[in-house]
C-alpha cells in the first residue's frame, strides 16, 4: 500500500482543497483513503442517503444526476472527471441532495466523512474553500429557484461530490 499511498498524496496535492494542505496533512489524509471500484451504471452516491464517505473521483467519470419535478428519469446536470469530490456538498448541508453514477469502470478515494467535516474545521484554508464553495451552490440554487419558481438545488459549476456500495480495491 506504500506505492498506492504516495501515489495517492500526489493525486491529493493536486486537486482543491487539498492542494492548499502542508505536506504533513496530505500524507495524514492519504493515509485514511480507502479506494473503492465502481462499476458502469454503479451508484457511487444516491439523493435518499447522507453519505458517510466523500469520494474523490480518481479514475473514470461520473454523471451527477438532478430530478425535475414530475420528470420520469433524471437528467445529467454535470459529467464528472477525475478530482471531483462528491458527497460533500450533502455533508456540509445536512441534507442528502447529490444522485451521481460511474459512466464507466470508476476507481474513487474515499474519505470517512467524519475526517473531511474535521479538516474543514481545522484547517483554515480548507475552511475558506469550503465558505466560497457553499456560496456558490447558495447563489446557483437562487438562481435555479428564479427560473423555476421552485426550491430545487442546483449544482455549482465547481460541483465536487458518495454512497458506498463499491468493490474495496486491495
Amino acid at each position: 500500500m506504500t506505492s498506492n499511498t504516495s501515489t495517492f498524496e500526489e493525486f491529493l496535492a493536486s486537486i482543491s482543497p487539498f492542494d492548499r494542505l502542508e505536506g504533513g496533512v496530505i500524507e495524514r489524509m492519504a493515509a485514511k483513503l480507502e479506494p473503492l471500484r465502481y462499476r458502469m451504471g454503479q451508484a457511487i452516491l444516491v439523493k435518499e442517503t447522507l453519505p458517510a464517505r466523500i469520494a474523490i473521483l480518481h479514475t473514470g467519470q461520473a454523471r451527477l444526476l438532478g430530478y425535475a419535478p414530475g420528470a420520469a428519469a433524471p437528467e445529467t446536470l454535470q459529467l464528472l472527471k477525475p478530482g471531483e469530490i462528491l458527497g460533500w456538498t450533502s455533508l456540509v448541508r445536512g441534507v442528502a441532495c447529490e444522485t451521481a453514477i460511474a459512466c464507466d469502470e470508476t476507481l474513487c478515494l474515499t474519505l470517512k466523512a467524519t475526517d473531511f467535516l474535521a479538516l474543514l474545521e481545522e484547517d483554515e484554508e480548507v475552511r475558506r474553500w469550503g465558505d466560497r464553495e457553499k456560496e456558490l451552490l447558495r447563489d446557483n440554487a437562487q438562481v435555479g429557484r428564479l427560473r423555476s419558481g421552485e426550491n430545487n438545488f442546483t449544482p455549482s459549476p465547481h460541483h465536487h461530490s458518495l454512497s458506498i456500495s463499491a468493490t474495496t480495491v486491495a
